[in-house]
């Protein structure tokens, strides 16, 4: 009587056909266990803000900056003038709700003698319907999105 660890119906097969399949079955596996875990974190497509239009005042005191919000409805929680410390925000930012395809004006101040010219970056934070907060910078020379990432509580 032959002793053998392998079963009767296993031994009909090839050795090769079954290490390729269990190896093709392995890899499927990880791959759905990779593709669920980073699932999980990403954004929602046509989250985050983005600039409609900026314009600065004839004299050079004031600018006027739109801000749309092409995805799911946000708060705002700050905005923050990077590169320019004479620069004050108008508005009252925190806790505005900026609901999907929302805009919100925001009035941008020289508190200094320097002119404004486009050469300095807005960063906006705000916060999601789940609660997770975001910072998004903008440069205005020209206006384009720098950078969009999940800010860690």
């Amino acid at each position: 009587m032959e002793s053998s660890f392998v079963p009767n119906w296993l031994q009909a097969y090839d050795p090769f056909l079954v290490l390729g399949v269990g190896l093709v079955l392995a890899v499927l596996v990880l791959w759905l266990l990779f593709a669920l875990v980073r699932g999980g974190g990403r954004k929602p497509a046509g989250s985050g803000l983005a600039i409609q239009s900026f314009q600065l005042a004839p004299l050079g005191r004031d600018a006027y900056l739109k801000v749309v919000n092409p995805g799911v409805p946000v708060t705002l929680s700050a905005v923050t003038i990077l590169g320019r410390a004479d620069v004050t925000v108008k508005n009252e930012v925190a806790g505005q709700l900026l609901g999907s395809d929302g805009a919100y004006s925001i009035l941008l101040e020289a508190s200094g003698a320097e002119r404004l010219l486009p050469n300095f970056s807005v960063q906006f934070t705000f916060v999601d319907t789940q609660r997770q907060a975001f910072l998004q910078v903008f440069t205005l020379d020209p206006i384009k999105s720098v950078s969009f990432k999940h800010k860690r509580s």
